[in-house]
């Protein structure tokens, strides 16, 4: 680490000594404030683009120890060390700063030591103390302890003003000491003078300023108020002359408004005795509209009834109706029953004809079948006969072909004879079999018939007395529903009389309340006018009042004003004066201090 202290006032160009890295201005951040009318604002703008600055405003004093880039602005003041990444001083920094780069602008002011990496001075900016280059681990030592370093921590060299440039000058540490501490006390009373001489300067600008706007004001308002003296003095005598003139008017309107009171006094007696008949009237309305509640309650009470009457009948003649058709279904349904019973009666009519008439065709076939009989045994007896006969002819014919004829013949009958009983006893059997059959048929249907009969004639009974009952039910509906109408009619008939009675007797009262209201209108509107006029007047003497007040009240603050305004002149005057003495033995004893340093 190459260690350089050295004492430079920089005014417009850099020195740089060996060892020392000051960097000279970067045409690329910096840009003239003559060209652009900006400066320090624009070099920040461009170096903050992606940073958070610290930026000291003002008059600040204590020690800025900070990861963050400083910046003093313009006209700003800092007492106290600083320990930044970066330092950009625009304004003054009274004290020490360790920083990795520093930049000083054109019109910024170190008065202390500066420890840094890389230095940027500006023409026009200035350095009182000493100047150290450190490197990145020095830097992020002191940085990390937070203090200066000591006055041995580095080899010292100056360059002096009687030197060339660049030449090293070593000197023993008393005087190295000593230089630093005079440079140290010389820094501080520059900065106090430089800070005395702005406020010095800022103040005596700011006094002057105001007091020269106050003594043009002053002058300017108090020409104002000799012209509006003048015209004060005008008006107050046309005033005191209006005033007589209103005196007058006034006692005529307080005869006036003596008579108007008077006029009011009956009239409120008359708005009262109004008021008190208006609430008897609220009061008789508000029992009417209670009354006509309660009968608009038992109204609703009644019609909920009769809603609930008419649901009833409705209900009723639903039921009457469902009865009714039901009731014919079931008188169809009898009267079906009846045709199917006379239908079935008369199928078993039939039926039992047709079984008497089976019957006979079986007595008939019977008889047949014993006559078929019969002739099965008279045919049984003549074959037998035959049969005998062929016997005898066998055995009394002796001529064999006479025999053979005979016996062929009476083969022959026989074989006819048999094939006629043959067929006999079949159609017999068949006969039989038949009427057997049709006879059995015949008996199933009677059976059934007579059973469908005998359930018919059941169901019948069953339905005529379900029809006898049903009817009784219908008769006790009609009756109900009968009276039903005639309470409904008579209640219909109750609440459309008491309904228009109420109706007249809610027009009427609304009739009488209208025109108590119209009454009432008319003599608050007239009782108005009379107050309106009254306070009218009575308004119109007050601001004449107020205005004469008010004149005599300006006219006094104006001369006030002008008294006070010329002792503030002869104040301001003073405090100018004394200003300047003060200021003028503080310069001489710093003048002289500075001389002794």
């Amino acid at each position: 680490m190459a260690n350089t202290v050295t004492t430079m006032a920089v005014t417009e160009e850099p020195t740089t000594p060996e060892g020392t890295l000051i960097e000279t201005e970067e045409p690329g951040l910096e840009a003239s404030p003559e060209l652009n009318g900006h400066g320090l604002l624009d070099r920040l703008r461009f170096w903050r683009r992606g940073q958070t600055w610290l930026e000291i405003v003002g008059y600040h004093v204590e020690d800025i120890q900070t990861d963050q880039p400083v910046a003093i602005q313009e006209g700003a003041t800092l007492v106290g060390n600083v320990f930044a990444p970066r330092l950009v001083v625009g304004g003054l920094l009274t004290g020490s700063a360790v920083c990795r780069d520093i930049r000083v602008e054109k019109k910024g002011q170190v008065l202390g030591d500066v420890f840094t990496v890389a230095l940027t001075i500006i023409p026009g900016g200035n350095i009182n103390g000493w100047i150290s280059s450190v490197d990145e681990d020095d830097y992020a030592a002191l940085a990390e302890d937070g203090r200066l370093p000591e006055d041995t921590e580095f080899s010292k060299q100056e360059n002096g003003g009687d030197y060339p440039e660049g030449q090293l000058l070593n000197r023993n540490e008393a005087q190295i000491e000593a230089l630093h501490h005079l440079q140290a006390q010389a820094a501080v009373a520059l900065a106090a003078r430089a800070e005395l001489e702005q406020d010095f300067q800022r103040r005596l600008t700011e006094l002057a300023g105001e007091s020269t706007n106050t003594i043009a004001n002053l002058k300017q308002e108090l020409t104002d108020l000799r012209t509006e003296l003048a015209t004060k003095q005008t008006q107050l005598d046309e005033a005191q002359e209006a005033l007589r003139h209103r005196k007058s008017q006034v006692e005529r309107q307080a005869n006036e408004l003596g008579i108007a009171r008077d006029l009011m006094t009956e009239q409120n007696d008359e708005l009262t005795n109004l008021r008190q008949q208006h609430a008897q009237l609220q009061s008789t309305h508000t029992q009417l509209q209670t009354d006509k509640t309660a009968v608009d309650d038992e109204l609703e009470t009644a019609m909920r009834k009769i809603n609930t009457l008419h649901d009833r009948i409705h209900s009723l003649e639903v039921a009457h109706k469902a009865s009714l058709v039901h009731t014919a279904e079931q008188e169809e349904s009898l009267i079906r029953w009846q045709e199917l019973a006379e239908i079935t009666e008369k199928k078993a009519a039939d039926l039992e004809a047709e079984l008497q008439k089976v019957k006979r065709q079986i007595e008939e076939n019977n008889s047949i079948i014993e006559l078929q009989r019969e002739q099965r045994l008279a045919a049984e007896k003549e074959l037998e006969k035959t049969l005998d006969e062929l016997a005898l002819l066998r055995e009394k014919s002796k001529d064999p072909l006479a025999k053979e004829a005979q016996l062929a013949e009476a083969e022959a009958k026989i074989t006819s004879l048999e094939a006629e009983l043959a067929d006999a006893e079949h159609a017999h059997f068949e006969r039989v079999l038949w009427y057997k059959a049709e006879l059995e048929t015949s008996q199933a249907a009677a059976t059934a018939a007579q059973q469908k009969a005998d359930e018919q004639a059941e169901m019948l009974a069953k339905l005529e007395t379900l029809v006898q009952s049903q009817q009784g039910t219908v008769t006790e509906l009609q009756t109900a529903v009968a009276d039903t109408e005639a309470t409904l009619e008579a209640k219909q008939a109750e609440w459309n009389a008491l309904h228009e009675k109420l109706v007249e007797e809610n027009m009427g009262l609304q009739a009488m309340i209208k025109e108590q209201k119209m009454q009432l209108e008319g003599d608050e509107n007239e009782l108005n006018r009379i107050l309106s006029q009254t306070n009218a007047q009575g308004q119109h003497l007050a601001e004449i009042q107020a205005r004469l007040v008010e004149r005599e009240l300006q006219l006094k603050q104006a001369i006030a004003q002008l008294k006070q305004a010329r002792g503030m002149i002869e104040k301001q005057n003073q405090a100018i004066k004394q200003i300047q003495q003060k200021a003028g033995e503080r310069i001489r004893a710093l003048q002289i201090q500075l001389g002794k340093n």
